[in-house]
């Protein structure tokens, strides 16, 4: 079972598909996709199943490097 942040449970948030990058969803469902990545990023995986290793590992790598895009100098 994925873990829910309390914060989008009392927001009634709608839930985004973590698989979406940020610039596929509109200004509203930003919160809500962060939300859902940061869940993603909770889950105990079995390390038996690649694709949810990857999932992860890329969601864990977009979520560092999302907050220094745009800065000068990339």
């Amino acid at each position: 079972m994925p873990i829910v942040f309390p914060a989008s449970i009392s927001a009634g948030a709608e839930v985004v598909e973590p698989h979406l990058s940020f610039k596929e969803v509109s200004n509203p469902q930003k919160q809500n996709l962060f939300i859902s990545k940061l869940n993603v990023c909770c889950e105990i995986i079995d390390s038996i199943d690649p694709a949810k290793q990857d999932l992860k590992r890329e969601t864990l790598i977009e979520l560092q490097v999302a907050p220094y895009k745009g800065r000068k100098g990339e």
